[in-house]
């Protein structure tokens, strides 16, 4: 990821004040500040994938026998678990699994960061309720994700269970988990084609057509701005070349606004439309800060 240049690293430092815990002892380095940044990009991605998981039902008329936001979740996670068989080479799957499982694991620790910190999003999102149902607690989407990684691909994945103290807990189910999993996203995709040919998933890279396009509103406030700055092109890396492969039929926008408050994302079916407030990207940079300070306490 960029680094920031010097000069922007004191109004930062005060900005990242507003939104953590104080802890007067420690002043946060630059290297805090880039990875506050890649975490918000990180995770903000995440999110973007569940978001897009609700679209996919919606277009796809996808049969829903379960919580429609565990759904999204699964599709998120589905998405950016990427596994060496469905590659041509091993070093294929290192080239292209390396942005995706930044990803699922950022937004994995999102989950994490809050059980440490003993808050739950139920506590901090707004008012709003989602038009699916509600979500799963943080630690239950926190343990299904995990459970979703170490059944996918345990080996690269088993030293970020280990060091969560997952590794215990999940030594049974998660590979039926995952493969259950997967078969069903892969059976939307595939739809009524035959043979090798997938209905609603596009398998040749130069035929990859982007459906959502990315829009930022203007905001004056200065770290809104900077993270348009650092996460627009790992988002438009992946609309280009991850979400793409779906052959979605419409039109969509993915627009990042303020939303007076609202610490949320939604799929907002009759605009075709992804809202991302950018008070959630607050909420990840204020996360990974308390974090941060919170190691600097032990």
């Amino acid at each position: 990821m960029k680094k920031f240049i010097k000069s922007i690293i004191i109004f930062l430092i005060f900005s990242f004040g507003n939104f953590a815990i104080a802890n007067e002892d420690y002043k946060l380095t630059q290297k805090d500040i880039d990875e506050i940044y890649e975490f918000a990009t990180n995770a903000s991605m995440g999110i973007i994938f569940h978001e897009i998981g609700h679209l996919i039902v919606d277009e796809f008329n996808v049969p829903i026998f379960n919580n429609e936001e565990d759904v999204a979740d699964s599709f998120m996670a589905w998405s950016l678990i990427q596994v060496p068989e469905e590659y041509a080479s091993y070093e294929d799957y290192e080239f292209y699994a390396e942005e995706p499982h930044k990803v699922i694991k950022g937004i994995s620790d999102y989950y994490y960061y809050l059980t440490l910190l003993g808050r739950d999003t139920s506590e901090i999102y707004g008012v709003k309720e989602s038009e699916y149902t509600i979500h799963s607690t943080d630690n239950k989407r926190f343990f299904n994700i995990a459970c979703f990684m170490k059944g996918s691909n345990p080996e690269v994945f088993d030293k970020y269970i280990t060091k969560r103290g997952l590794e215990y807990v999940l030594d049974n189910q998660c590979d039926y988990n995952y493969l259950q999993m997967s078969d069903a996203w892969w059976n939307v995709f595939k739809g009524s084609a035959e043979g090798d040919e997938y209905e609603f998933w596009e398998v040749y890279i130069d035929d990859y057509v982007q459906k959502i396009e990315l829009e930022f509103q203007y905001t004056n406030i200065n770290i809104h701005q900077f993270f348009e700055d650092y996460a627009r092109p790992t988002i438009l890396y992946f609309l280009q070349n991850v979400i793409a492969q779906v052959k979605l039929r419409e039109d969509y926008i993915l627009s990042f606004e303020s939303c007076d408050g609202d610490i949320n994302a939604y799929y907002i079916s009759s605009q075709n439309k992804i809202l991302f407030c950018y008070e959630l990207v607050e909420e990840f940079m204020n996360v990974k800060t308390e974090i941060i300070l919170l190691k600097e306490t032990l």
